[in-house]
C-alpha cells in the first residue's frame, strides 16, 4: 500500500501532462501522506478538450458522510479495487463516479529486503508525470464545512511476478 508520494506541483509540467494548473493561494506540499492536503484531479464540466478535469486540493485519506472528523483519513488513504464497490467508507463515492487522478512525480515506499528499513522511491524512467487512480469525496464537518478528500487506488500484488 502506498502511503508516501511526491506530487506533481509545477504547473508546467501539469499542463503538459494533464491539461491543468493549480488554484492560485495554496503552497503545495512536497510530500504527501495521509491527512495532508495534496493536488488532484477532478472531472469539471465543461471542460476543455485537452484537460483531464480540474485541479484542486484534497485531503489524502477519503472522508465518507459518516465520518466525525479528518483524523479518519488516516484509515483511508489506500482504497482496495477489491473491495472498493462494497466498503462502506468507499461504495459511495465508487457508485456515484467520483474517480480522480493523482498527480505524482514518484512513489516512495519503505523496503525491508536488506534487513533494515530503506525508503525507494518509484518514478518514470525519464522523470515524467504519473496519473494514478483514486476516488474522491466531498465531506462537511459538523460545522458545516466542506473539504475535498481522496484515495489512492490499489490492487493486490500478490502472486504477480
Amino acid at each position: 500500500m502506498c502511503s508516501n508520494y511526491e506530487p506533481v506541483t509545477d504547473n508546467h509540467r501539469l499542463l503538459a501532462r494533464f491539461g491543468v494548473t493549480l488554484p492560485e493561494g495554496v503552497d503545495p506540499t512536497s510530500c504527501a501522506s495521509a491527512g495532508v492536503m495534496a493536488p488532484v484531479i477532478v472531472r469539471a464540466e465543461p471542460r476543455p478538450a485537452e484537460a483531464l478535469g480540474e485541479a484542486r486540493f484534497g485531503l489524502m485519506g477519503l472522508l465518507p458522510h459518516f465520518a466525525t472528523d479528518p483524523g479518519f483519513a488516516r484509515h483511508t488513504y489506500n482504497c482496495r479495487t477489491e473491495t472498493m464497490k462494497s466498503k462502506p467508507a468507499f461504495r459511495e463515492s465508487w457508485w456515484a463516479g467520483r474517480r480522480c487522478v493523482i498527480p505524482v512525480q514518484r512513489l516512495s515506499e519503505w523496503s525491508y529486503a536488506s534487513g533494515r528499513p530503506e525508503m525507494w522511491h518509484i518514478q518514470q524512467a525519464d522523470e515524467s508525470p504519473m496519473g494514478l487512480a483514486g476516488l474522491w469525496s466531498e465531506w462537511t464537518s459538523p460545522a458545516g464545512e466542506t473539504l475535498l478528500s481522496f484515495s489512492m487506488l490499489t490492487l493486490n500484488a500478490d502472486g504477480h511476478a
